[in-house]
């Protein structure tokens, strides 16, 4: 076993920041829950999510490479039964609650809209509810 260095950012002073939504976009994450049930990280499975990102906060430097400071959020989708993935159409989704808050019906929808900049557990994240 060997020590890995854990870079800290201060991230308080993006804090409270309003900043327009610029992505939204699909990715693939590993889910520990499966068929409504947790299981152990190591039987984890591949999901997809919805990432809505806003635009560029800042630029930070991460071991001699600099990165893009954004702060983001996932949201669940769903398959259908000929694996098709959407997303929810039940009112209780987190992703229905955001767009309802952001007046309108559409992911895609919510690119330009203006959010409040939080931090959550370390990262940078916007208010949802």
């Amino acid at each position: 076993m060997k020590p890995i260095e854990k870079v800290s950012i201060d991230l308080t002073p993006y804090e409270g920041k309003k900043a327009k939504i610029e992505k939204v976009e699909v990715v693939e994450v590993k889910s520990v829950w499966v068929d409504g049930k947790q299981v152990p990280k190591e039987k984890a499975v591949d999901t997809k999510c919805l990432k809505v990102s806003t635009e560029k906060l800042s630029e930070i430097e991460v071991k001699g490479e600099k990165k893009e400071l954004r702060a983001s959020e996932l949201f669940n989708l769903v398959q259908d039964d000929e694996d098709n993935w959407g997303f929810s159409t039940n009112e209780k989704a987190k992703l229905n609650i955001f767009m309802k808050k952001m007046k309108v019906t559409h992911p895609e929808k919510l690119i330009g809209k203006e959010v409040l900049v939080l931090e959550k557990k370390g990262f940078l994240s916007f208010n949802t509810e």
